[in-house]
């Protein structure tokens, strides 16, 4: 998330942000597992972690809308919720086992789709 943050413009941090999660989620090493179980957990403290990663997400999206890089009526509060569920749908695909290459389809789909100015 840290990296994607510090992208130069909105568009970069959600291409960061969601062609990193594409990356991590289908590893060899375990598809998707850490970042899944991560979303979807419900024990203590779990809903503040995540509530803090979209707080930190938003405020650089409302940074990207107060630049002007957004169409008129595009919501950063929205924008970052959406990149979120996005990135958590990403982790349970590759869980089921789809692969990269269709992931990275979706996420070229959204990136074509971004409500730039």
């Amino acid at each position: 998330m840290r990296e994607a943050l510090d992208q130069p413009t909105g568009r970069a941090v959600a291409e960061q942000l969601l062609r990193g999660t594409v990356a991590v989620v289908t590893r060899e090493e375990g598809p998707g597992c850490l970042l899944v179980n991560g979303a979807l957990a419900t024990g203590e403290g779990s809903a503040a972690v995540r509530a803090e990663g979209r707080a930190a997400l938003r405020a650089r999206l409302e940074r990207a809308a107060e630049a002007g890089e957004f169409a008129p009526g595009a919501d950063p509060a929205v924008l970052a919720d959406y990149l979120t569920t996005l990135t958590h749908g990403l982790a349970v695909r590759a869980a089921d086992g789809t692969p990269a290459e269709q992931l990275l389809r979706t996420v070229d789909f959204v990136l074509r789709t971004w409500p730039a100015a």
